[in-house]
């Protein structure tokens, strides 16, 4: 019995950990994407123009790779089950009753899961700066 629980907890264990490696390709696949498109701005910068001009595009990069890092945090840092619920649904696109038996819960249990772990990102979302709010896309 012990030993059936420990391949248990070692599975959940490997799951928990391809989960974090995909969640941190992702952020770098878009931090990839970003750095492309400051790449770009820079090679349309005009002979003649501003380095301001650059400089403000740049920052905005920047503050949209924090925020991005922001809500990849929280997103990370929930608990376990709310992750997988997320996960599930939006990240491999499974219907709602395939993720409750997936995870061994109920569909009721599958929506309060996921109810608690969007309030968590969007209380996350709350903290950040008016000014950084007014620049997301």
């Amino acid at each position: 019995m012990n030993e059936a629980r420990d391949e248990e907890e070692k599975e959940e264990l490997r799951s928990a950990v391809a989960d974090y490696e995909s969640s941190m390709n992702d952020l770098a696949d878009r931090r990839d994407r970003l750095e492309r498109e400051h790449r770009a701005l820079e090679e349309k910068r005009m002979p003649g123009e501003s380095g301001g001009q650059l400089a403000e595009a740049q920052r905005q990069i920047e503050a949209r790779m924090q925020r991005i890092s922001r809500m990849h945090l929280c997103y990370m840092t929930l608990p376990c089950l709310q992750h997988a619920v997320l996960k599930k649904l939006y990240e491999d696109g499974c219907p709602w009753k395939a993720v409750g038996a997936e995870l061994g819960v109920s569909r009721r249990t599958v929506l309060r899961e996921r109810s608690a772990a969007l309030g968590a990102m969007r209380r996350a979302r709350e903290m950040i700066p008016e000014e950084e709010k007014k620049h997301m896309t």
